[in-house]
């Protein structure tokens, strides 16, 4: 009897489930479900895109931490080449002052050197007078030119001092005039640096050599000299070889 109650009681259960009442609720916890599922599915979505978005920002920072990294080294480097750069300046402005002095200095120091290369000349022996006595007048002229620079007028000057002293270095003949017994003659010159300068006329009768004691020409013993002059003069031309020159040298006392 009691088992019968039992089913019967189920059967009772089985048949209000499927009541419409019962139905109506149970699709409204079925509805109110899905919709649950649907907004964590849409927070889910809103979820991956906030967080791909905060992914790209946090790339993005990462390269514009590493950029400004780059730029403070670049910086640096920069501030030292700026740096470097404006004590270059200083340097240049140092130098050109300087410059500046240097020029006011070497114009006066040009002329005392050409002066002191005039009474060289004059004092020397009486060689290629013409071209030297020339060449201080063209360093002259240059010295009062304005378009010329005070480092082209003292290349002038020193260009005439080191022709001067290649003078002292070289041995040369060559053909001149000069006043002998006040009488002109062509002549045969013989220079041996600024040992010696003597002349043959060029007949090869009469030798003689520049007495600087007593700013002439003196005539030489032909017998002694007239042969020898004429062979340095042959080697000065290159017209015999080379060979040991006896010439006549002025005493100690000529060259004071």
């Amino acid at each position: 009897m009691l088992k019968l109650l039992k089913v019967a009681g189920i059967s009772c259960l089985l048949v209000s489930m499927h009541s419409p009442a019962m139905a109506n609720g149970l699709d409204k916890v079925l509805s109110s479900s899905d919709k649950k599922i649907s907004a964590a599915a849409n927070s889910q979505k809103k979820i991956n895109a906030l967080s791909d978005q905060t992914q790209s920002l946090f790339d993005e920072f990462k390269t514009t931490e590493s950029l400004v990294r780059d730029l403070k080294v670049y910086n640096k480097k920069l501030n030292i080449q700026v740096s470097n750069q404006q004590q270059r300046l200083k340097d240049i402005e140092s130098a050109i002052a300087q410059v500046s002095v240097m020029q006011r200095q070497m114009l006066p120091l040009i002329e005392r050197m050409i002066i002191q290369l005039e009474q060289f000349i004059a004092l020397d022996l009486p060689f290629h007078i013409e071209e030297r006595e020339e060449r201080i007048a063209f360093i002259k002229s240059s010295l009062e030119r304005s378009d010329l620079s005070t480092a082209e007028k003292f290349r002038q000057l020193l260009e005439a001092w080191t022709i001067e002293n290649e003078y002292g270095r070289k041995v040369e003949s060559y053909a001149a005039s000069i006043q002998l017994d006040n009488i002109e003659r062509d002549v045969q010159i013989l220079r041996v640096g600024r040992l010696a300068l003597l002349f043959q006329t060029l007949d090869g009768q009469l030798t003689g050599a520049w007495d600087k004691t007593q700013s002439s020409w003196v005539h030489l013993d032909a017998g002694s000299f007239n042969k020898a002059v004429r062979n340095a003069i042959k080697m000065a031309n290159k017209q015999a070889n080379i060979d040991v020159m006896t010439i006549p040298v002025p005493k100690a006392e000529a060259f004071k």
